[in-house]
């Protein structure tokens, strides 16, 4: 009963955070309706006045923050901007409390920082995947924010591992939970090396040892009915925004990351061999061949798109008129999500897709290393994952059993 009334009380502390973050984004929108430069949204934020150096501090920190704000809200990243005011928020509250969300206070730092921000930017600066350095980010700001909860008791292995195990009393999955100690040790490690943490703490935090297990991969396969409902929603929109949701869904069919369709340009696909050019993760290149109806639904996009370069998928608006302006990540998402409503699918994510690529072709006999290669996957034993052979063998195996039970007679 404490355990569930813990996990009760985390969960409801996520919320909080969660609502806490789509409130910040709200103010962000509520001040750009009313006419607010991203200076003046920093001057609230930071609680900056005309007096004290270390008010001026805060304002030079805030300035550039809200300016990447307001940057995202333009290009529609709102799941970007609602993050980064969070952030700002957090900063400007503790700072005004004590110098900064990881300041002077912490005895195990060799010297001040302008604010939390500045360490995730040493983080996210030495990763190359776009996607690592949001999962890293994301990791950093809640470990940032639980961190300030405790009281800020010093970046040191002990309070890593104070973390680590809150993580698992969330429940949180080995993987999450692994990832996030990752970040953590790199944050140490930026830490040391700019002379902003004793090598000595950072080589005990480095030493934090990550949580064993598995799990299985999260989401489920798609039936070929519901892709099919979901590319009838696409051809009923005479817009536009029907055709390039096709193709979009067409990419996604083929195994990419959502992040990998926002980031297409047109330049990387070769019409005559029906070919793209696949920049994933850790900046690996890979060739995908567009069959079956994929080039198709590429081309009658691309018909109305028009030849000129830059983001392979476009924004609509809603007059119908094709802009100049790529896709974030969070848009693909919301396409996809807004083609599986009007075909009445439910629960279903863009990663499903990619889960769904894997399984059919390893059930057609496609073999492992190869289907690897197409998912972009470092090793097979990533890709072995979304692997329903193993499953189907088990549960035939399960069905050479007998339970003798016999159903009692209803009253």
């Amino acid at each position: 009963m404490d355990e569930m009334v813990v996990r009760a009380e985390t969960r409801a502390q996520q919320i909080r955070r969660e609502a806490d973050r789509a409130g910040d984004l709200a103010q962000v929108l509520r001040f750009i309706q009313h006419g607010w430069s991203a200076g003046q949204f920093a001057e609230y934020r930071s609680g900056a006045d005309l007096y004290g150096e270390q008010r001026r501090a805060e304002l030079e920190y805030a300035q550039p923050v809200a300016r990447e704000i307001w940057a995202a809200v333009e290009r529609r990243d709102l799941e970007r901007a609602g993050e980064l005011a969070y952030s700002l928020r957090a900063y400007a509250g503790s700072s005004s409390r004590q110098g900064g969300i990881m300041g002077a206070r912490d005895l195990t730092l060799t010297q001040d920082f302008a604010g939390f921000e500045a360490i995730i930017q040493l983080v996210t600066d030495g990763l190359g995947s776009p996607h690592s350095r949001r999962a890293y980010r994301r990791a950093l700001l809640d470990f940032g924010q639980w961190y300030a909860d405790h009281g800020r008791p010093g970046l040191k292995k002990s309070v890593v591992q104070a973390y680590v195990q809150e993580l698992l009393d969330r429940g949180l999955s080995p993987a999450t939970i692994n990832q996030r100690i990752a970040a953590i040790r790199k944050l140490a490690s930026e830490a040391a090396d700019n002379n902003m943490l004793s090598p000595t703490l950072a080589a005990g935090i480095g030493r934090v040892k990550g949580v064993r297990g598995s799990s299985l991969p999260a989401g489920r396969a798609l039936s070929e009915g519901e892709i099919r409902a979901m590319f009838a929603a696409c051809a009923d929109d005479p817009t536009p925004a029907g055709a390039r949701d096709a193709a979009l869904l067409a990419l996604l069919r083929l195994g990419l990351r959502r992040a990998e369709v926002a980031g297409l340009e047109l330049a990387d696909y070769a019409a005559d061999e029906q070919q793209l050019r696949i920049l994933g993760k850790g900046r690996k290149e890979r060739g995908v061949a567009l069959y079956n109806g994929a080039a198709a639904a590429v081309s009658d996009w691309l018909a109305l798109r028009g030849a000129w370069p830059g983001s392979l998928l476009c924004q609509v608006n809603k007059g119908g008129r094709v802009l100049r302006r790529g896709l974030s990540p969070s848009a693909v998402r919301d396409a996809m999500l807004k083609r599986a409503r009007q075909a009445g699918v439910s629960c279903v994510t863009p990663h499903d897709f990619r889960r769904t690529f894997a399984g059919d072709l390893l059930d057609a006999g496609a073999d492992l290393a190869v289907v690897s290669q197409l998912m972009g996957h470092s090793s097979p034993l990533t890709t072995s994952r979304y692997d329903r052979r193993p499953e189907a063998a088990r549960r035939k195996a399960v069905g050479l059993l007998h339970v003798p039970y016999v159903r009692r007679a209803a009253p």
